[in-house]
């Protein structure tokens, strides 16, 4: 497991840029030799196997708490690979095969994050009423964030403009200290995506939003998710690797005397329950 980082501070004679790098073993297991090792036709001087093909099975039971794969980073990334090796003596350089594995958690399908929606709704004084939803806490990796929307507007006159959705990756990165203040970290942010929305007053409009009997404006929406690990990557937090994402929301407001106001919305998952979040999870 790597993890490198060029480090940019400002001295009192310029910037310094120090590179942090560390890689760290997080997982090892060794099978027993498939053959020789005392076996028949075997001896001290190795195997001889008559040309052909051949099978040996072999298995792991790996731990509860084992870290999933994150893969997709430039820098940094959790990886394993099952090592074959042939030792042909010392006169012949060995063989050696790799085989990468992924390792993946997904969520019970019982998770209350697949059953709880977020919801943020708000009343902007003499404007406008807003509601948003997404139906789900937990977005499959590479399928879509479905976002159900209502307004009704406040003020005669008022036109709801471009409803600008962004979805922003968080990436944190830790090296666990080894002395007093050795602790390094890093932060990087990235907008994933950009999703424009217009709503059309005819198509969009409603003489009932609810049970109340207020009229107003619903939109249902998809913002479809990048299906490439390079361009998006799952929510995790493991081994000073932490990746979170927000969803934004812009939405322009058109005022009768022609000026344009705008109401936005982000939140991270430890913010107040008046503002939205997502976590992207892979499924298998």
């Amino acid at each position: 497991m790597p993890c490198r980082w060029n480090d940019q501070r400002i001295t009192p004679t310029g910037i310094s840029n120090n590179r942090v790098e560390k890689s760290t073993e997080i997982f090892s297991h060794r099978w027993a030799p498939f053959v020789g090792g005392g076996g028949p036709g075997s001896s001290s001087r190795g195997t001889l196997l008559p040309a052909g093909n051949y099978e040996w099975p072999f298995e792991l039971v790996m731990p509860g708490s084992m870290a999933e794969s994150v893969e997709g980073l430039p820098d940094s990334h959790i990886i394993y690979k099952l090592k074959a090796t042939v030792a042909r003596g010392k006169l012949a350089y060995d063989l050696h095969a790799w085989k990468p594995v992924r390792v993946v958690r997904t969520l019970d399908p019982s998770a209350l994050e697949l059953a709880h929606a977020m919801t943020v709704e708000n009343v902007w004084p003499n404007k406008i009423e807003y509601q948003l939803v997404i139906p789900q806490k937990a977005i499959i990796f590479g399928t879509a964030i479905n976002i159900e929307m209502r307004f009704t507007s406040l003020l005669k006159g008022l036109r709801i403009g471009i409803i600008k959705c962004q979805l922003i990756e968080s990436q944190e990165f830790t090296l666990a200290r080894t002395t007093a203040h050795s602790e390094r970290y890093w932060k990087h942010r990235r907008d994933i995506d950009t999703w424009n929305f217009e709503m059309n007053e005819e198509e969009h409009y409603r003489d009932m939003l609810n049970e109340s009997g207020q009229d107003g404006y619903t939109l249902n929406e998809m913002m479809l998710l990048p299906k490439r690990l390079s361009k998006c990557l799952p929510d995790v937090d493991v081994h000073g690797i932490k990746i979170r994402h927000k969803v934004k929301f812009n939405i322009a407001l058109h005022n009768p005397d022609g000026h344009i106001s705008e109401v936005c919305l982000i939140r991270s998952r430890r913010e107040n329950a008046a503002n939205l979040s997502s976590s992207v999870r892979r499924f298998q």
